[in-house]
């Protein structure tokens, strides 16, 4: 009987694989690998978002890759397999997986698959702990900081209520009834139609709020390079506009409480 051991776990972040990413994990595996009995290959799989694939012995062959919009990166594979294996399942199997799709798939993408299994248990536990902390070193928590997302969220709000209460002196809506519209709208139903119409735009347009607010997950190759650099300086504006406007909106409602 073939027993195996190792180590299995699939997780959801956001991750940033550039060169050095790959450098690590390949001169690890490598490292590993040489240690054991057998020959090993490494296999690099690389999907893109035009359907098409290929794989390579060598990470600098990715490298390489152009990663040009509407061919990007989609995924990237690694499998350590046995040459003697006729059925090519891998004893280490690690895929970066990014797929940008409808509302129909918000849990299939920006995971993490990690999978080790082998015969030795010592050998496939010891280079789980020695993977593991290079696969968290991809984790990417570069975004917009969630203060100005809040001043955002409050001005978009207000912008509602300023709305709903133009309705009200539009069509002369008596005081009371006024008062009994604006309180309905304002601390029940008002806040359930932003979030609904911001979580059903987000999951539509997701790939593209991600990318404007951040984190997100990246393949630092290519043509990508210097898109999410400019990503990256545009969320830093944005950043620094909204959190600079909240507070100066703040200070200016704080004044004219008091003098007027």
């Amino acid at each position: 009987m073939y027993l195996v051991s190792g180590y299995e776990v699939d997780k959801k972040f956001y991750f940033f694989i550039d060169e050095d990413a790959l450098i690590r994990l390949d001169g690890t595996l490598k490292k590993e690998i040489s240690t054991i009995e057998g020959e090993y290959q490494i296999v690099y799989s690389v999907s893109r978002q035009d359907h098409r694939f290929y794989e390579t012995e060598d990470y600098r062959e990715i490298l390489q890759d152009h990663n040009i919009e509407g061919k990007r990166i989609s995924s990237i594979a690694i499998s350590v397999l046995s040459k003697e294996d006729k059925h090519k399942r891998p004893i280490v199997y690690i895929e970066f997986l990014l797929r940008r799709s409808g509302l129909g798939d918000l849990g299939l993408d920006n995971k993490v698959r990690f999978s080790i299994h082998y015969h030795d248990k010592n050998w496939a536990l010891l280079l789980s702990d020695k993977l593991e902390p290079i696969i968290e070193r991809t984790k990417n928590a570069e975004g917009i900081p969630r203060i100005s997302l809040i001043f955002a969220f409050i001005f978009i709000y207000s912008l509602f209520c300023l709305f709903f209460h133009k309705i009200a002196q539009h069509y002369q809506i008596s005081y009371s009834i006024k008062e009994y519209f604006s309180l309905f709208f304002n601390t029940l139903l008002l806040p359930i139609l932003v979030f609904t119409f911001s979580y059903l735009l987000i999951a539509e347009f997701r790939m593209y709020v991600r990318r404007l607010i951040g984190p997100e997950s990246v393949f630092f190759i290519g043509d990508e390079i210097q898109a999410y650099k400019r990503r990256k300086s545009l969320r830093s504006k944005i950043h620094w506009v909204v959190l600079i406007g909240g507070l100066l909106s703040i200070v200016a409602s704080v004044l004219t409480s008091v003098l007027l």
